[in-house]
């Protein structure tokens, strides 16, 4: 998986998850008390904040009584309060007899496949007679520790199918991790199935913790035969030889019993001596001879051969020899020109013995010791791998050989320098540090989007998987993705006052970041986003494009750094190249990034043509740091051309006899750090030529012109330059080791080191050692001083390879004596020939008051068992009290319980059917708010009896009637006066009513 964003690139394969070794007791995290309250308080704030709204609401449409209205009142607060206490969480524990098992697993070689089988076997045993409801689960381990299966009332267990490293054991992790994963609710139990081998991790300081939880841990022995196993145990060799001295090497071979055997020493891969023995149980003794003819390191490599083997990974030993003969230098070559041998023959003319190899040739560190020093000639460093970075640093910091770096056109800022781990043991940091010093600076980032950046197939002969059009590959990562990261982290590098622009290039060139001073980090993402694979590949006028715009800027330097794979067409790049050296004759300089493929030597010519620099971009990887480092470089005036005579400003003896000496053409702009001693300085700045310091045992100077290459040749071809050059490499020699030795021997998993004097120690003598392991991490060893001639000290290890040991005496502060010592680890202790480690396992067992070897049917007893506590959690009640007490709350203050719902119905109708008799006007009668019409007279009845005559629309004879007899009319019932009615609601009436009639 490639993850690209604003870091660097990485590639990595996601592990397997592990359970923490610690549970964390505090903090914030997502499962913690305080976790799960942060994540509750929105929740609940948002429920108090509906229950005020529903609040509110009621209290605005009050309806019941008073008494009523309290009872509802009451019933929120109680609400509120369940809420509070679901925040809160109450609970109490209580005991419980569940018994929760953790089977730790053994899993290292040291078992062997039968012990394998053993140990799963019992644990198998053991799940099938779990009781009902007990917990279980299973961690494997070896050198690290894993989770096989969780712990769990049901667990699923077929075998061992968690891998582990199994080169070594680490019981202490294994009882950690266990105690980890044991259930908090159940009474808790380890059981540990190992043959008791530990080769890393305090293993009682754990069980010891584990007692004091109350946690104890059974413990199972298993020991397999194993068979013959023949194992050579060490090589036993003198700490230092000189030219010519017989060398004895003492070769210790263990065997279980007795057995024919034969035994070979063999000496930088060839063999000196066989001998056919006849070993005997324990340890065997065969003595070989051999003459130290060279000086260096001899490197001896002995094997054991018997009948039948049962391990074979303990079956070789190693051991080196260092040679103290004519003191050797190796330099080297950077750059593969001639002036690294010109350089090497002025050192041999004053006298030193030297070695030539190229940077890929860089040995380890067992072969650097042999080395007094180590000359880099423009050396990139990152055309040195991290192995051999760690070798040169160790030979350097922890052995104390020294190292002198010649710059060119590939070292220094020009070389990668920059934030390396090779700057780190220089006098002197690749930047220029001086703020007045930098110059503005305009740079345009032209990077191509076209389709073939998609993804990368990274062939080795620059072909596309055998397709010359098609440069992609499942998975791969985009180019383009690379090209935003790179963007992101050289536009952080600029200074706040220099411009940047970014172009996207397919089809056409377009904008994606005008050229400004350095944007905010939101136009930055904005930008960068879309840059984005699409289209086809057309350069032309990518750089006139952006020659635009800086040609409007103001800034001192102006600078275009092109990213692209060149998968176009030639006459394209053809072209792209004209319009770099045409810009270049304007101030405006190219500088072109590569992918490793396509057109590389066109894109090549186009960065020659437009005066900066190509970076080939084997490794995509490497693409973000070169154009950081490119933006770095355009902003800076590091390469200084010139005539330059150095000024000597120190009284060191490499400088004190230079009178006279020729010009410098040229060098690279440095700083020196506060501790370095500047000998010579160089250029209107004065900047550092020739400087030195101190770092750990050993001592590094750096010059910072070439060695003859395009400046220096002068210096190289000048009379005093042999006398020159040896000197400024002597001045880096370790002191003379004459007068002691270091003596480092390995001791099951102890590193055991004296320095022993030929002669007793001055009185106030002090004596200081530093090991650097295998991994090339260097550590500092206090020694005590067991008698007049000898310092000691020893030290736990565990990993197999080679022991570096560089060593000084000093009195008053000056070192008298210094020396260097080797010392191999031929293989992990996991193969080393030991028994088994019961008696490990049975102070486990007795430190946590466990048992062991029990049997597979009592592993679940709870007895000698701490009660488990579990938690009642009365959150949830709370909960539920609030959900059946909210709707509750808004029935009673919404619903008159008085009288009934029903009855509030009833009369809320009576009441209204009164107020509708009082306002309508009875049948026939005329509206008294609205006049008759031919149509209301010819609808309205006849008047009734007892009625007045009505008046005759005009005069003519009057008819006289009699008057009907009438029966007597029952009085109307009385009736309850209708409550006055406001105006609103009279006029409503009136307006309904007319609004009746006219549409009847």
């Amino acid at each position: 998986t490639v993850a690209v964003n604003h870091d660097p690139v990485e590639s990595s394969i996601a592990p397997i998850p592990e359970l923490p070794l610690a549970v964390p007791e505090g903090g914030e995290g997502p499962d913690t008390v305080q976790g799960q309250l942060a994540r509750l308080w929105p929740v609940a704030f948002a429920i108090v904040a509906v229950l005020f709204a529903e609040w509110l609401l009621a209290r605005r449409r009050v309806g019941v009584a008073r008494r009523q209205w309290r009872a509802a009142q009451a019933l929120r607060v109680a609400v509120g309060v369940c809420v509070v206490l679901v925040l809160v969480n109450p609970g109490f524990s209580r005991a419980t007899d569940t018994v929760g098992v953790v089977f730790l697993v053994d899993a290292s070689d040291s078992l062997g496949p039968a012990g394998r089988s053993e140990a799963t076997r019992y644990v198998g045993s053991a799940l099938e007679s779990r009781p009902e409801g007990d917990l279980a689960g299973v961690v494997v381990f070896g050198r690290d520790a894993r989770l096989e299966t969780l712990v769990d009332d049901d667990p699923s267990f077929s075998g061992l199918t968690v891998q582990v490293d199994a080169t070594g054991t680490d019981l202490a992790a294994a009882l950690r991790l266990g105690a980890a994963a044991a259930p908090g609710e159940a009474r808790k139990r380890l059981v540990l199935v190992s043959d008791g081998r530990a080769t890393t991790g305090d293993t009682l300081d754990e069980a010891r913790r584990l007692a004091a939880d109350g946690i104890p841990v059974d413990v199972v022995v298993v020991d397999p035969p194993r068979g013959t196993d023949l194992a050579v145990e060490s090589i036993e060799v003198p700490p230092l030889a000189r030219d010519g001295d017989r060398v004895e090497v003492v070769v210790r071979v263990e065997s279980p019993a007795t057995t024919p055997a034969r035994v070979e020493l063999s000496r930088d891969g060839t063999l000196i001596g066989t001998q056919e023995v006849r070993l005997e149980p324990g340890s065997n003794e065969i003595a070989f001879s051999d003459v130290a003819d060279s000086g260096g390191v001899l490197r001896y490599q002995a094997e054991v051969f018997g009948l039948a083997d049962a391990v074979n990974a303990n079956n070789r030993g190693f051991a080196a020899v260092p040679v103290a003969g004519a003191t050797k230098v190796l330099v080297v070559d950077g750059g593969g020109a001639s002036d690294v041998a010109d350089l090497a023959a002025a050192l041999e003319s004053g006298g030193l013995l030297v070695e030539q190899v190229s940077v890929d040739a860089v040995p380890g560190v067992d072969t650097l010791v042999q080395y007094a020093s180590v000359v880099l000639v423009n050396v990139d460093a990152r055309d040195l791998s991290d192995p051999q970075v760690t070798a040169l640093v160790a030979a350097v910091r922890d052995l104390g050989r020294g190292m002198v770096v010649l710059g060119g056109s590939h070292a220094y800022a020009l070389g990668g320098y920059r934030d390396h781990p090779i700057e780190e043991v220089l006098p002197v940091v690749s930047e220029i540090l001086d703020p007045l010093r930098r110059q503005t600076v305009a740079e345009v980032l032209a990077i191509d989007t076209s389709g073939s950046m998609g993804a990368c197939h990274c062939a080795e002969d620059g072909g596309a998987n055998g397709l010359a059009g098609d440069n992609r590959i499942d998975g791969g990562v985009k180019k383009t993705s690379i090209a935003q990261n790179a963007a992101a982290r050289a536009i952080n590098a600029l200074a706040a006052t220099d411009e940047i622009g970014v172009i996207s290039v397919n089809n056409r060139a377009e904008w994606v970041i005008d050229l400004q001073t350095r944007p905010g980090q939101d136009v930055i993402d904005d930008g960068l986003s879309r840059l984005e694979p699409d289209g086809p590949t057309n350069v032309e006028g990518t750089f006139m494009t952006a020659a635009e715009q800086l040609r409007t800027s103001q800034a001192n330097l102006k600078h275009i750094i092109f990213f692209s794979d060149g998968f176009t067409e030639p006459f394209h790049l053809a072209a792209l190249e004209a319009d770099a050296a045409s810009l270049r004759e304007e101030g405006i300089t190219v500088s072109v990034v590569a992918t490793g493929e396509g057109a590389a030597e066109d894109l090549r010519d186009i960065a020659a043509a437009g005066g900066g620099r190509f970076y080939p971009g084997q490794d995509l990887s490497q693409i973000p740091d070169l154009i950081v480092q490119e933006a770095i470089l355009a902003s800076r005036n590091f390469v200084n051309e010139g005539d330059f005579l150095p000024t000597v400003t120190s009284g060191a003896a490499t400088v004190t006899g230079l009178t006279a000496a020729p010009p410098l053409a040229g060098y690279i702009a440095t700083t020196a750090k506060p501790t370095a001693r500047v000998d010579l300085r160089i250029g209107p700045d004065q900047d550092p030529l020739l400087s030195s310091w101190q770092v750990g045992l050993g001592r590094v100077s750096t010059w910072t012109s070439d060695s003859g290459e395009r400046w220096g040749s002068a210096w190289v071809g000048w009379d005093g330059g042999p006398d020159f050059w040896a000197g400024v490499v002597k001045d880096t020699f370790p002191t003379a080791s004459d007068g002691g030795g270091v003596i480092a021997t390995i001791e099951g998993d102890q590193l055991r080191l004296r320095v022993e004097g030929t002669t007793p120690w001055p009185d106030d003598a002090q004596a200081s050692i530093r090991v650097a392991g295998p991994d090339g991490d260097g550590v500092d060893v206090p020694l005590e001083r067991t008698d007049g001639s000898t310092f000691a000290a020893a030290i736990p290890i565990d990993e197999a390879g080679t022991y570096a040991i560089g060593a000084t005496v000093t009195v008053g502060g000056d070192t008298v004596w210094s020396g260097v010592g080797l010392t191999n680890r031929s293989y992990p202790a996991e193969y080393a020939p030991r028994p088994v480690g019961d008696d490990v396992l049975a102070q486990i067992a007795g430190a946590t008051g466990g048992r062991v070897d029990p049997v597979e049917s009592s592993i679940f007893d709870p007895v000698d068992t701490v009660a488990g506590q579990r938690r009642v959690d009365l959150g949830p009640w709370f909960l539920w009290a609030a959900v059946l007490l909210w709707p509750l709350a808004v029935a009673v203050s919404r619903l008159a319980w008085r009288r009934g719902a029903l009855a509030v119905g009833a009369e809320k109708a009576q009441g209204t059917v009164a107020q509708l008799r009082e306002r309508l006007p009875k049948f026939g009668e005329p509206d008294p708010l609205a006049g008759d019409s031919p149509s209301t007279q010819a609808l309205r009845p006849p008047a009734a009896p007892d009625s007045p005559p009505a008046r005759p629309a005009s005069p003519g004879p009057v008819v006289e009637r009699r008057p009907e007899t009438q029966a007597p009319r029952r009085p109307a019932p009385p009736q309850r006066p209708a409550p006055p009615r406001r105006p609103t609601e009279e006029a409503s009436t009136v307006e309904e009513l007319l609004r009746r009639k006219r549409g009847g």
